[in-house]
């Protein structure tokens, strides 16, 4: 059976006819794109963009009240600008004990020859130093010597001997 072969040029034609639907859909495609494009350009153009929505009320403004007699600057704490004229606490009849129940030592650890102390939640060793907080305001504490059942510490130019509790 012999089978009848199209000539090359009717193939062709029929090629041509498909690439020239497809150029057609895509120039639709086109002008329908810019249709919609320019429907959302005029419908953006009528409405203001700084406008509150239509029913709702203006969200209030934020006040900020700077005293330079409270508090200090947070990014600048040292700078002499903000400097508050109040006086200083009468510190006579304040005690004098600078340790007055609100240091305690709450454990020790002789770990590898090293000695270490736990004071108010803090670990320190011998010679090291942290701020507490007392009665009469914030101090220095010196670690100055670790013993057996007790630590020896300075605050204020003062040594005092701080023991564990009996329990401990």
């Amino acid at each position: 059976m012999l089978r009848h072969v199209q000539p090359y040029h009717t193939a062709d034609r029929r090629l041509n006819r498909i690439g020239r639907g497809l150029s057609a859909q895509r120039i639709v495609c086109g002008v329908l794109a810019l249709l919609s494009l320019s429907a959302l350009l005029a419908l953006a153009n009528t409405q203001p963009t700084n406008a509150p929505p239509a029913g709702e009320a203006p969200l209030p403004k934020s006040v900020f009240v700077d005293d330079p007699r409270l508090g200090k600057d947070p990014f600048f704490p040292k700078s002499t600008r903000r400097v508050s004229n109040h006086q200083t606490p009468d510190l006579s009849n304040v005690s004098q004990d600078p340790v007055d129940g609100t240091i305690t030592l709450q454990g020790l650890s002789f770990v590898g020859g090293r000695k270490l102390a736990l004071i108010n939640k803090r670990t320190l060793a011998e010679g090291e130093e942290m701020d507490v907080r007392t009665k009469n305001g914030m101090a220095r504490l010196k670690c100055v010597e670790i013993r057996e059942r007790s630590v020896v510490i300075s605050i204020r130019g003062v040594t005092q001997e701080i023991s564990l509790r009996p329990g401990l």
